[in-house]
């Protein structure tokens, strides 16, 4: 089961582990992005899963920030935050999509497929942390687009209804 696999085995280090503050866990955090794509390699259904080499004036990869950050919506800028919760679903990534799907695992995962913009989207749903991981569905491998946590029960609704009609 998910909730198995998630809590037994995932071991990461949040921000108050580090004595020399935000800088130093972003960093961190950034390292294991990082290595999930290029040196573990991660795959779903037996595909790698590759992830945009667009990177930030910082030298990031575009994508780690639009994961551990939320974009602050009263501003006029681009200006997004780092988020705790978003921060810790990041480490989850590998597991949900090489452990709860390839070892058939998580009788909690919802998974299912949408067209959007002409390209084929593919859903990770782990209800037991809500975390959702989007990839897009390429020819032999997956692109990753995101991932969050499903807040809210608007949200939660929206996301159960296209599962169903997905299941339909």
């Amino acid at each position: 089961m998910c909730s198995e696999i998630c809590n037994n085995n995932i071991t990461y280090k949040e921000l108050n582990d580090f004595e020399k503050g935000i800088d130093t866990y972003i960093d961190y955090l950034h390292t294991e992005f990082e290595n999930f794509f290029y040196i573990n390699k991660i795959e779903f259904n037996n595909k790698r899963i590759i992830v945009s080499d667009i990177r930030e004036e910082d030298g990031r990869l575009e994508r780690f920030w639009h994961i551990i950050s939320r974009q602050q919506e009263y501003t006029d800028k681009q200006t997004r935050f780092p988020e705790t919760s978003r921060c810790n679903a990041l480490h989850y990534i590998p597991y949900i999509t090489n452990k709860c799907i390839n070892f058939n695992k998580c009788k909690n995962l919802l998974t299912f497929k949408r067209i959007e913009k002409k390209k084929k989207k593919v859903y990770l749903w782990c209800l037991d942390k809500n975390i959702m991981i989007v990839l897009e569905e390429m020819k032999n491998v997956y692109r990753f687009i995101t991932c969050f946590i499903v807040r809210g029960k608007k949200n939660r609704d929206k996301y159960m209804k296209r599962y169903n009609e997905y299941k339909k």
